[in-house]
């Protein structure tokens, strides 16, 4: 190595680094160690609502052989009503509880009533003729809007939950989006459904969760992003949902993968805490690949940066500038594009490295200075 360039390499080594350990960063504040949707350890409840229940306000069709209907009447046979209290009042018998039961059971209950203290032998046969309905007000970005932006759905009892309200406004126009729950009896305890993860998915899929006058709020626009930069070669922007994670190398890996001409060694992680402040994290790439640090999980809004160091300034510079001829050494060459590509890498390397270069080696780099744009080729 020519003392120019070990030159550069003593200086780059000598800057200090301000950025704290992986081990420092998960004391302080812990993340999954690889990207999931799903928390580890997390049991997700079944959720399937099973037969029918009837309820208040429901109205239902019920047969008795050998009994005269006396009240009104449809294709289907008498209809009855239940009542607030959860019952339906018979003919002879009067009232019969039947808030929560099925359709067989209530078979069972009214039969049990009238044979064989009112008919010896009997068959009834019960309908639901139709469902007691509650409102819910659906807001935000799904595929059905009323004039006023928002609309109401009305739900079966069977079908009170947050996802089936959602598929009743016609669904969210991206999956992956966020639930705001507002119940109406208790409007300060939100709840809150990130519909990419599995866990909240099958809470917002639960029968029971929403009730008349509830407030759906649909967010389903696109969320946040990762930003990946440095040495990769597509750098910028990598969508990701609220409540979903890429690791480090899946990142890398979105970003189109490291630069073919060089082997980035470390990243610095940049995360904004809630505090306001934040946190630099250094990232031994060699260690992550060979699996002696953990592959972090990287939320949205975080910032990974693969930046240029010493050695890989040079061998940017060799590839670039220097071109060896067998027998003759090397020939240097200059590019007239060379100020704007350093000036445009440089938020990726400490301040005056190439300073550092063009003074080291006259006659190779022209200084970087004003009007140094316009300088002549240096001479072989």
């Amino acid at each position: 190595m020519t003392p120019a360039l070990l030159s550069i390499c003593v200086q780059a080594g000598c800057q200090s680094d301000t950025r704290m350990s992986v081990q420092q960063f998960l004391e302080t504040e812990p993340v999954p160690l690889v990207a999931s949707s799903q928390p580890a350890g997390v049991t997700i409840e079944p959720w399937a609502p099973g037969p029918y229940r009837v309820g208040p306000g429901d109205v239902l069709s019920i047969s008795i052989k050998g009994l005269e209907p006396t009240g009104p009447t449809t294709e289907a046979g008498p209809t009855y009503r239940v009542t607030e209290k959860g019952e339906v009042l018979l003919p002879s018998v009067g009232p019969v509880a039947v808030n929560g039961m099925t359709l067989d059971e209530i078979e069972s209950a009214v039969q049990a009533v009238y044979s064989p203290k009112y008919i010896k032998e009997t068959q009834v046969t019960a309908q639901v003729v139709s469902y007691r309905l509650i409102n819910v007000i659906v807001v935000g970005d799904t595929f059905r809007f009323s004039t006023s932006g928002s609309q109401i759905v009305e739900l079966r009892r069977d079908r009170t939950s947050v996802l089936q309200a959602l598929l009743a406004s016609g669904g969210a126009s991206e999956f992956g989006g966020r639930i705001t729950h507002v119940p109406a009896k208790a409007p300060s305890q939100v709840t809150v459904y990130e519909m990419n993860n599995q866990e909240h998915l099958a809470r917002a899929a639960r029968v029971g969760t929403v009730e008349e006058g509830d407030l759906l709020i649909v967010d389903s626009r696109a969320n946040e992003a990762i930003y990946v930069y440095g040495l990769v070669n597509s750098p910028g922007a990598i969508p990701v949902g609220r409540a979903a994670m890429l690791s480090i190398m899946q990142a890398i890996g979105a970003a189109g993968g490291t630069r073919h001409e060089f082997e980035p060694r470390e990243a610095t992680l940049m995360r904004r805490r809630p505090d306001g402040s934040l946190a630099r994290v250094k990232i031994d790439l060699d260690r992550v690949k060979q699996g002696i640090d953990p592959d972090l999980a990287l939320a949205a809004g975080d910032v990974l940066v693969l930046p240029h160091n010493a050695a890989t300034r040079i061998e940017e510079y060799i590839a670039r500038y220097m071109q060896p001829r067998l027998g003759w050494g090397i020939d240097t060459t200059y590019n007239p594009w060379t100020l704007y590509y350093l000036q445009k890498n440089a938020e990726y390397t400490d301040e005056g490295l190439f300073e550092s270069i063009a003074g080291q080696i006259p006659g190779v780099l022209p200084t970087m200075a004003p009007g140094a744009a316009t300088a002549k080729p240096a001479t072989r």
